[in-house]
């Protein structure tokens, strides 16, 4: 019986361990498949939500696109209002003054570098279409004749100054020869811009004001001859 009873529990035992590895086995198959399962529904979800991400990203380029180009055509617009807004308000005649045309000059240079800088948002933006800015001649013409317009206002003004402060010295402490000269550089440096800017009354303006005082250094130096007597003074 002793021997029965422990051949019995042995077998027993054997058999309990068996239904384990048994039941450990199908629940660990049936795991396996449930998360193989779990996984490939997991996937299809997130496929599915790739190609919904798809759609709307492709329908935002094109918007994007759409979007750009007409920013692109606004900006065109822009440039040719301004331009023409420009023709009107450009200081190219001789009856404002230095204050005044500096102050439009500025503003007009103001607006220039907004455009600018929108200019390069949009570069930024287009860029990624592969879509080049077009070149604005007009805003390229409206930059350079600013920059003529602020250059001979400048050499206005720096004239105007000079000559005050010839008006202010003495008659005797006047160095023609150096007023010559100096007279010579305004000149020069006007008259490069004399192709450019034919017909602006601002530079015809400077131009014979410039001329009228070569002639007054010449009747300076007359007056400063030594051979020059009191009589010839007082006639």
């Amino acid at each position: 019986l002793r021997v029965s009873w422990k051949a019995l529990k042995a077998f027993h035992e054997k058999m309990r361990l068996t239904s384990l590895r048994v039941s450990w086995k199908a629940l660990k198959a049936f795991h396996e498949k449930m998360r193989l399962t779990s996984l490939r529904v997991s996937w299809k979800a997130f496929k599915e939500m790739l190609d919904e991400v798809q759609v709307r990203l492709d329908k935002s380029k094109v918007d994007m696109r759409r979007d750009l180009e007409t920013s692109l055509r606004t900006f065109g617009q822009h440039i040719h209002q301004l331009r023409e807004q420009l023709a009107v308000d450009i200081p190219v005649t001789a009856d404002h003054s230095p204050e005044s045309a500096v102050a439009v000059i500025a503003d007009y240079k103001h607006r220039i570098q907004a455009i600018n800088v929108r200019k390069e948002s949009l570069h930024s933006g287009l860029a990624i279409f592969g879509i080049e800015i077009p070149d604005h001649k007009e805003l390229t013409a409206t930059e350079w004749e600013l920059e003529v317009a602020d250059e001979i206002w400048s050499l206005q003004t720096e004239w105007v100054s000079r000559v005050d402060h010839w008006r202010k010295a003495k008659f005797s402490d006047l160095n023609v020869a150096a007023m010559e000269q100096v007279t010579a550089q305004f000149s020069e440096h006007l008259s490069k811009f004399s192709h450019a800017v034919r017909g602006w009354g601002i530079w015809e303006h400077m131009k014979s004001r410039l001329t009228d005082f070569l002639a007054t250094l010449l009747l300076i130096q007359d007056l400063r001859n030594p051979a020059m007597r009191k009589r010839h003074w007082d006639h």
